[in-house]
């Protein structure tokens, strides 16, 4: 199997122990920013469905909670900002970033893509490692915005904008575009490298961003829940963490009952129309396998 050294100014650990590489640890690489990649992609895509939709449905998002809603805005734009921009690191010691990835490819020799490239030319050459390098440097307004965030605002307080909030939105504007681009370069690098080492074509596409806009249709269709959803939001608020489905202060048939209508059930106290609270329960219990949409 070939193997590599990269240069000796980047590829000394801590211990000073001097680090090789492989195909396969290089695929290990590729496939670990892969789903760094997905994770904060979802995160991104649910912070600008809230954004959004908090124009059109803003009375609603003041009803339920207002707190709940700035509070998870604030915590997914601080999450993906921070988490974005350590894929796109400049520190030649920090790990899993496109500058690194670059650096470590321009020590392999093009044959260990080769060996895996049907067509015989590689992918990954010279030239596209070149090309990959304009790309990042293009991306450098964006990115300076991103740091200066993480940098000043996140990761430390500078005096500037502590003093000053609102300073910050202007000296380091963030656009949906620009934010967009960032991803699209991330998937066509990470992809190609992906295609050269094995010829899978990768598809970092959030699965999940859109479970906001579902839970607002939901509570829309079910304006009785608004109050009962309030007030599991004020709790997770106070508990700041929850992963006991609101054991604590939750009895299982009201976490049952908005866990139904949150999956699309329709709940009704005629007997002649659509399902009671106490029949879906039994539903679920008897069929843990039921799917939305299922009759």
């Amino acid at each position: 199997m070939s193997r590599f050294k990269l240069p000796l100014w980047d590829n000394i650990s801590e211990s000073g122990e001097v680090m090789t590489y492989d195909k396969s640890s290089l695929e290990r690489l590729i496939m670990q920013m892969y789903h760094d990649t997905i994770r904060v992609k979802s995160k991104y895509h649910v912070w600008k469905q809230i954004i959004n939709s908090s124009k059109e449905r803003y009375d609603l998002m003041n009803r339920i909670s207002p707190a709940y809603f700035n509070m998870t805005t604030s915590a997914l734009f601080t999450d993906f900002v921070i988490s974005l921009t350590k894929l796109y690191d400049s520190d030649s010691k920090a790990a899993g970033n496109l500058r690194k990835l670059i650096s470590v490819a321009e020590g392999i020799s093009s044959s260990v893509y080769e060996e895996q490239n049907n067509t015989g030319i590689s992918i990954i050459n010279t030239s596209t490692l070149e090309r990959y390098k304009k790309q990042l440097e293009e991306q450098k307004p964006i990115l300076d915005n991103l740091f200066k965030w993480r940098d000043k605002v996140f990761a430390h307080y500078d005096k500037k904008y502590y003093l000053d909030r609102k300073r910050i939105h202007s000296d380091a504007q963030v656009r949906y575009e620009e934010i967009d681009n960032l991803f699209e370069l991330l998937h066509s690098i990470l992809n190609d490298f992906s295609l050269a080492l094995s010829g899978t074509a990768l598809y970092p596409e959030a699965t999940d961003a859109l479970d906001i806009e579902r839970l607002f249709n939901v509570i829309e269709k079910h304006p009785k829940l608004l109050e009962e959803m309030k007030q599991i939001m004020v709790q997770e608020i106070e508990r700041n963490s929850v992963t006991k489905k609101y054991e604590e202060d939750i009895t299982e048939e009201e976490y049952n009952r908005v866990a139904l209508l949150a999956a699309g059930y329709e709940i009704s106290n005629d007997p002649n129309e659509g399902f009671s609270i106490e029949e879906l329960m039994k539903m679920i219990k008897e069929n843990p396998g039921l799917e939305d949409g299922e009759d």
